[in-house]
């Protein structure tokens, strides 16, 4: 009987607070920035929003970039040095006033953020032993999880006592932390190879499947997590708390990409999938209930379960397809592999985002979430019917290279 390799070491915990760290530095910035622009540097609600949003911009824009470094010099020099600059970034925001200038640091802390992100994405895959990758990636996750749940939270509660620029100090000290966990990182040998300027180098097309696999869900994340606070307060009758609603659902997400890892390891995608895709329809036919029970009771019971619901089949899901992406092609790809699925991914949060957005102008949120079940009904449909043998075949295909 074959030994199960080993995943925790000094070199795993190293890397997962620092993904810590990075994660905490950005989401602390999150809840601050809309009072920073409006009440300190005097901006209206339109301004405020263009330069909130640049971060996407400019995260969506390296990837690519980013990949192709990954795949041509190596993992260490691009995650640490664009997890440096992207530290330093934090702190620059009470540097300006003007709306162009803050607008620059935005898309570029963005920038450093979307480099950031796929590097140590890369590298985790580099040290997770491949018998143990969907466990190892779950708690790589779990450790992003924990900072998107506390970030906020602390970032709000510190800017109440004593201001913006606290904040931004603690961002750009937590994130500088996080880079001097990096340096003591021992990284598989990489020798540096000349890769041609070709499309092929800035993306993977082989990973595709799971990206629109990836895409069909994210829409449907990115209008949840942006809108359901105003959905809280559109039911007024029930009293309900969308501050709650995030830290139960970052519980929920949290204990699923614990469990849901070694799920995979040991069964593969389906079974993982099929909970994620069944509680995340669950969940949402809940919000949409919330709106239509005459019970306090059972309207806060259905809020709070779906955030759970949701959160446990968010946890699930995104373990899975980072997973399934990091098996379907060759080490020496898997930089550009990473970068592709990771713009897929956060292009489906920013359709999300205007697509609920647009259709809350004629419906309410209730019935944009009732849709959004009918839709993930039809992805778990096109992802077990076509997307699960395209990964198969591909990951046989990449083995054999």
């Amino acid at each position: 009987m074959a030994q199960t390799p080993k995943l925790w070491s000094v070199n795993f915990l190293l890397l997962c607070t620092a993904n810590l760290c990075m994660t905490m530095s950005f989401y602390l910035l999150m809840p601050v920035l809309p009072f920073f622009l409006k009440d300190d540097r005097g901006m209206g609600g339109a301004a405020a929003g263009t330069i909130i949003s640049a971060y996407m911009l400019g995260s969506l824009l390296i990837r690519p970039l980013t990949g192709y470094a990954l795949d041509r010099w190596g993992r260490r020099g691009v995650f640490i040095g664009s997890f440096f600059v992207f530290a330093l970034t934090a702190g620059s925001y009470p540097l300006l006033s003007g709306f162009a200038g803050i607008f620059v640091v935005r898309f570029l802390h963005g920038l450093f953020w979307g480099s950031s992100l796929t590097a140590g994405q890369t590298v985790a895959v580099d040290i997770i032993p491949k018998a143990r990758r969907g466990e190892g990636v779950g708690i790589y996750t779990f450790f992003m999880s924990a900072a998107m749940a506390l970030g906020p939270a602390l970032g709000i509660k510190i800017y109440g006592i004593n201001g913006a620029n606290t904040v931004f100090l603690l961002s750009m000290t937590i994130g500088l932390i996080g880079v001097g966990l990096t340096l003591p990182l021992k990284l598989p040998k990489f020798e540096s190879r000349p890769i041609a300027l070709k499309w092929e180098n800035f993306f993977e097309g082989s990973v595709l499947p799971v990206g629109l696999a990836a895409f069909m869900f994210t829409v449907v994340y990115g209008g949840l997590v942006n809108y359901v606070a105003y959905f809280a307060a559109q039911m007024q009758t029930h009293s309900l708390d969308a501050a709650w609603f995030y830290v139960v659902l970052a519980a929920g997400m949290g204990f699923a990409r614990l469990k849901g890892g070694k799920l995979f390891d040991k069964q593969g995608p389906r079974r993982v999938a099929l909970y994620a895709f069944t509680m995340l329809v669950i969940g949402l036919l809940s919000l949409w209930g919330c709106a239509h029970v005459p019970w306090h009771w059972l309207a806060v019971f259905a809020f709070y379960g779906a955030s759970f619901l949701i959160g446990l089949g968010c946890g699930f899901c995104m373990p899975v397809y980072q997973t399934m992406v990091s098996l379907m092609v060759p080490m020496s790809r898997l930089g550009v592999a990473n970068a592709t699925y990771a713009s897929v991914f956060e292009l489906g949060i920013a359709t999300g985002i205007i697509a609920t957005g647009a259709l809350s102008q004629v419906m309410g949120l209730d019935w944009i979430y009732f849709l959004s079940a009918l839709w993930l009904v039809f992805s778990g449909v096109v992802f077990f019917r076509f997307v699960v043998a395209r990964y198969d075949r591909q990951r046989l295909a990449a083995q054999d290279v």
